[in-house]
């Protein structure tokens, strides 16, 4: 995400502006484009006046009635440098997508917890305190929410498209259905022999709990529809699976849950401008359909939703500004 074009000085802002428009070009937010206007008063910045993107409505109704906030200038550093020694002074590749995106997810900069993720590290305490919790990602596998391996914390990694559940598709047509050989494959995989091999019983064991649990949360999610509507574009799919869990909480026996969500398509090195257009709309309209939904459901106070953002080094007049940039609604 070009956040740069997120939040911007307002054309008011005299050096500050001016010194924006000579970095960003041609892709600068014009003084006609500044309808969105956000008070920064309470902040230390130098500038009273900031605007958002044309397409970030969503975001500013959240920011008005004091219920988010933009982090700027914020990011993954280990030591105090300056844009003089910075090359010296830091040892993440401030240059690599990779490397950042590792780092924001970690947030470990004195690598005292390796291979942990700061949501894994979160559930971690809530665990020890008693809690019952709940790591979800959606689409796909991802280190933020790895905690002590002593834990032995599985994650659940939810599709958009709805819970699958092995079905009578899943089988050649001369076959019978689902019901007829589950209990035969159970009984195959249930066994345990001396003779048997260690990862055999543990692929077995794994097929046996993830289909049971598969086939639970399908029919726990059936009978925890979402309250209001998600269209199918753009990211509304995630927020809607997500919505959907946080309403079954107690169907699930979880009451601290984390969801993690990998959003594509945002770094654009061409067409900068669509890009922002399609992006912003679609992050700013799904932030409000789930508003929207949390406080159908109740659980809008429960809520905390972080937006970070890997960032490369970017030089803006003569400050360096590197890390990692967040929205915190």
């Amino acid at each position: 995400l070009d956040s740069y074009n997120l939040l911007v000085p307002h054309s008011s802002c005299g050096d500050l502006y001016t010194s924006y428009v000579q970095e960003r070009g041609h892709v600068a937010l014009k003084p006609n484009q500044m309808g969105l206007k956000i008070d920064a008063t309470s902040s230390d910045q130098p500038c009273d006046t900031f605007v958002l993107h044309p397409k970030a409505g969503g975001f500013k109704k959240i920011y008005d009635v004091n219920e988010g906030i933009f982090l700027a200038n914020t990011g993954h550093l280990d030591r105090k440098v300056t844009k003089d020694d910075w090359e010296q002074g830091t040892r993440t590749d401030l240059f690599s997508h990779t490397s950042l995106e590792k780092e924001a997810y970690s947030i470990d900069p004195f690598k005292e917890k390796h291979g942990t993720g700061i949501l894994g590290r979160l559930l971690d305490v809530f665990e020890q305190n008693g809690y019952t919790v709940g790591p979800n990602s959606l689409n796909a596998e991802t280190p933020m929410l790895g905690g002590d391996p002593k834990i032995l914390r599985a994650v659940d990694v939810l599709p958009t498209t709805g819970i699958p559940v092995f079905s009578r598709q899943h089988l050649l047509e001369n076959r019978n259905s689902v019901g007829d050989i589950k209990p035969t494959i159970m009984e195959l995989n249930s066994e345990s022999k001396p003779e048997n091999g260690v990862h055999a019983n543990y692929w077995s064991q794994h097929l046996v709990n993830n289909w049971n649990r598969t086939d639970t949360l399908y029919a726990i999610l059936k009978n925890n529809p979402t309250l209001t509507t998600f269209s199918y574009r753009g990211i509304m799919p995630y927020f809607k699976v997500i919505s959907q869990m946080i309403r079954a909480h107690k169907d699930r026996k979880v009451n601290r849950d984390a969801f993690f969500v990998r959003i594509g398509g945002l770094d654009a090195h061409t067409m900068i401008a669509s890009n922002l257009n399609t992006h912003i709309d679609d992050l700013s309209t799904s932030f409000e359909a789930f508003q929207a939904e949390m406080k159908a459901q109740n659980n809008y106070h429960k809520v905390t939703v972080l937006m970070q953002r890997p960032l490369h080094l970017i030089r803006v007049k003569e400050q360096t500004m590197v890390g990692v940039e967040t929205i915190l609604c």
